[in-house]
């Protein structure tokens, strides 16, 4: 299907973890095998769309971005039916803060991040539990916390 579509004049190619079932491993080595078997994948862009059921859709990403992709579907505060999709404020930061890793970047400006998010989560009423990654109230409060002994 993938070639066929290639052959068709496809300049991108949607890999999606629709159910959100599938491990970083896994979807990662998919996405490889991809890039690196299909006849004309060198000459598209490899994008991915990938479902949090399991709680793996930015890992999944980032896996298959270590991979080849080079276009993610994401939703601000990884909003989206079921169980969500992946935080675009997730992968702009782990790409942003982890270049020696992922050797890519973004145009997003970083600052705006946390004002999405907001403006976001007003518009919809979904509100961004404390603890999300990036944009939750205590992502970056920390405490130090210590019991005696005796």
């Amino acid at each position: 299907m993938l070639e066929v579509a290639i052959k068709a004049g496809a300049t991108t190619l949607n890999i999606p973890d629709t159910v959100g079932y599938t491990t970083p491993a896994e979807f990662g080595a998919l996405i490889r095998g991809i890039r690196e078997n299909l006849p004309g994948a060198k000459d598209v862009i490899i994008s991915t769309h990938c479902h949090n059921d399991l709680g793996l859709a930015t890992a999944n990403t980032l896996a298959a971005i270590q991979n080849g992709a080079r276009q993610a579907e994401v939703t601000i505060n990884g909003i989206g039916e079921r169980a969500g999709n992946t935080s675009l404020e997730e992968i702009v930061m782990a790409l942003h803060t982890r270049p020696q890793v992922y050797g890519l970047r973004t145009n997003i400006d970083t600052t705006q991040i946390m004002r999405a998010s907001r403006l976001v989560s007003a518009y919809t009423g979904m509100v961004v539990q404390p603890n999300k990654a990036i944009v939750g109230a205590n992502a970056f409060a920390h405490e130090a916390a210590y019991t005696r002994m005796a």
